[in-house]
């Protein structure tokens, strides 16, 4: 058997190195999957929040358009009801301007 020296490696010595780097690296993944667990975790909150905020936007806005709807129909009505009541108004001023002509 030859005498080791200082420079010698134990081939034990070596696998166990690698034994020891290979457990550091599975930790490092280990630890990359945790984090992207917990991120995908959070994402997923954040979008059911983005999406309940989305159903209550879509109501308000139907509401909203069905009011506006109701109103612009309103204005209208309004502006119609006006029109006849001016042209009212001026064949009332019409007759009585004829009436007092008559006298």
């Amino acid at each position: 058997m030859p005498k080791k020296s200082k420079g010698d490696i134990v081939p034990g010595a070596e696998v166990q190195k690698l034994l020891e780097e290979l457990t550091e690296k599975r930790q490092e993944i280990d630890d990359k999957l945790l984090f992207d667990l917990n991120l995908k975790e959070d994402l997923q909150r954040q979008l059911l929040q983005l999406t309940e905020d989305l159903e209550d936007t879509e109501i308000r806005l139907a509401t909203t358009k069905k009011q506006k709807k109701k109103l612009d129909m309103s204005i209208s009505e309004t502006e119609t009801a006006i029109s006849k009541l001016e042209e009212t108004a001026k064949k009332l001023g019409d007759t009585m301007a004829k009436m007092k002509k008559k006298k």
